[in-house]
């Protein structure tokens, strides 16, 4: 691993740390940290990315469902347009998959059900592949709110 690599480890890990910790209240960290988290899901290097992803997937659960309905799913259905790059569609399949478990079933069939299923339709088989292994999610929060009729 090269220095700059470890670098971004240990600021990823960092900026999850100061999330889970509460070191600061969740406004500053939507303020000053999340538009980093964000920033690097385009860098160039995709271990970058890669990383800079599972952070984003980690803090998810410990976001009030706003700070994701403003700042995040936006993120992630914009880079699941078929417009954008296949590792993009890919790594928003991952981030809709957590953000359909903190959203409520009117909400998720409203924002992101519809997203989750223009990706079972991608033309790329991993883009399909890789929200299939998402569909789980979607379907545990929409169980119980007639979710076969919507599926």
């Amino acid at each position: 691993m090269h220095q700059r690599e470890r670098s971004d480890v240990t600021v990823s890990r960092c900026v999850l740390a100061v999330l889970k910790e509460k070191v600061i209240p969740v406004p500053q960290f939507v303020e000053n940290f999340l538009p980093t988290v964000i920033k690097y899901l385009d860098h160039d290097d995709e271990a970058v990315v890669a990383m800079w992803s599972t952070t984003l997937i980690e803090a998810i659960p410990l976001l009030p469902v706003d700070v994701l309905q403003e700042h995040v799913a936006p993120v992630a259905i914009q880079r699941s347009q078929p417009t954008r790059p296949v590792n993009q569609r890919i790594n928003s399949c991952s981030v809709l998959g957590e953000l359909a478990l903190q959203y409520e079933p009117p909400l998720l069939k409203k924002d992101l059900l519809p997203v989750c299923l223009s990706l079972c339709q991608d033309e790329s088989l991993e883009v399909r592949s890789a929200i299939c292994t998402q569909l789980e999610k979607v379907i545990k929060q929409l169980k119980g709110d007639s979710f076969k009729t919507t599926l």
